[in-house]
């Protein structure tokens, strides 16, 4: 006896699952307002993406040594200038400066206290001024500036880590629509295809929860749920 194929929707229980399927780039799907079946994919953006040191408006200034073998940083100076800046910045009351150190081991990486003591080395430093948080966040932070000097040179340093390991995603929203097809003969049928609805890149960071890319593509799903296919078999 024939048998036919029939799809049979999932629904995706949570957002760790949705995540799971998308990095793992199985096919994941939801409805929008208009009731269409659209698709969504994710990949890693990072050939595309800006050095987030050279076109983001960071608030904190990254020094670095120009004796290594990648252009890093904001500025880089020869080793003597970057001691000696980093000695007159280090006794300014109104400056938080942090030393910088790079762990260049299958790829690189930057941490505020050395990996290990064979594949890291100190690279230079970053550093806020207080004025630096008044003008970005306020006066408010006037008496507290250190504290959010700390979280923002931690963040910057934390997307520079991200761009650098390629820990950059973007998404792809498609949408499905019928297409008519003729046989030669005369006989009709019909399949689907995808046309590109909306795409979006630049998410920082390999969460893709924490860093926002999930809450993105959730405000274009018609019940914020997501979906895929499973397949049966039923007599004709």
């Amino acid at each position: 006896m024939l048998k036919k194929i029939i799809p049979v929707r999932v629904d995706i229980k949570d957002d760790d699952e949705l995540v799971r399927r998308l990095l793992a780039e199985k096919d994941t799907y939801y409805l929008n307002e208009e009731g269409r079946v659209c698709k969504v994919t994710v990949e890693s953006d990072n050939d595309e993406c800006f050095d987030p040191r050279e076109y983001f408006e960071n608030v904190s200034k990254f020094i670095c040594r120009d004796d290594i073998d990648y252009r890093l940083g904001d500025k880089q100076l020869p080793l003597e200038e970057t001691q000696e800046e980093y000695d007159r910045l280090k006794v300014r009351e109104d400056v938080y400066l942090r030393v910088v150190y790079m762990y260049d081991h299958s790829g690189i990486s930057f941490h505020f206290a050395p990996v290990d003591r064979w594949d890291t080395t100190q690279v230079g430093f970053m550093y806020v001024t207080r004025r630096d948080i008044i003008d970005n966040f306020g006066d408010e932070w006037a008496d507290k500036w250190m504290d959010k000097a700390k979280e923002v040179i931690e963040y910057e340093l934390k997307t520079y880590n991200d761009f650098c390991e390629g820990a950059v995603y973007g998404y792809n929203l498609s949408t499905r629509y019928e297409v008519k097809c003729v046989r030669d003969d005369g006989r009709e049928w019909s399949d689907w295809d995808w046309e590109p609805a909306d795409n979006c890149s630049g998410f920082f960071g390999r969460d893709l929860i924490e860093n926002g890319l999930i809450g993105e593509i959730k405000a274009y799903a018609k019940d914020g749920k997501f979906f895929w296919y499973d397949y049966k078999e039923e007599d004709r």
